[in-house]
């Protein structure tokens, strides 16, 4: 009879318990954060590199902090009306605090040929190039974790540093 009873009591306990975990997660589930990529921002470029610097928003309404336990992106740039894949990039555990919007800044460098095809392209457009970044960010706000996308285009202009000339003298003598 004692073990009926015992029995009984957990069953009762997991019946009252689950139902309270599935509103948990109906209630996290409309407030999922909002992920977005404000800018993206051309540093540097020579022969060999190519230095991007992106700007991601995360707004979480939740009165709890999330993890992004993973933020995957990839980078392109536009040639012949095609996107040409720069690299791809990956962070992880970023905590993000309670009720706030939080900006990072990820910087990205790319260190290979289609830093130079970049380079080329740049040139070839007057200075200016089309970069688009998109990827994923995981984030775990309590017990439930989200997978949200993002994509964000840009076209950049961004002139070349050029070194000041020497000064020649013209004639033997005079400056």
């Amino acid at each position: 009879m004692q073990k009926f009873t015992r029995l009984m009591l957990v069953l009762i306990g997991v019946l009252l318990i689950l139902p309270a975990c599935s509103n948990i997660k109906e209630k996290i589930n409309t407030v999922q954060p909002k992920v977005q990529v404000q800018d993206i921002k051309l540093r540097n470029i020579t022969l060999s590199t190519t230095s991007l610097e992106f700007q991601l928003s995360i707004d979480n309404p939740n009165n709890i902090g999330a993890t992004i336990n993973k933020l995957t992106y990839d980078t392109y740039f536009k040639r012949d009306g095609n996107w040409v894949l720069l690299g791809s990039g990956e962070k992880s555990e970023i905590e993000i605090k309670p009720s706030v919007l939080t900006t990072l800044n990820i910087p990205y460098f790319v260190e290979n040929k289609e830093a130079i095809r970049a380079l080329i392209e740049f040139i070839s457009q007057d200075n200016q190039i089309e970069i688009k970044v998109n990827g994923t960010v995981v984030i775990k706000v309590g017990p439930v974790s989200f997978s949200i996308p993002f994509v964000f285009t840009k076209s950049i202009k961004y002139d070349l540093p050029i070194p000041p000339l020497p000064k020649v003298p013209l004639l033997p003598g005079k400056s």
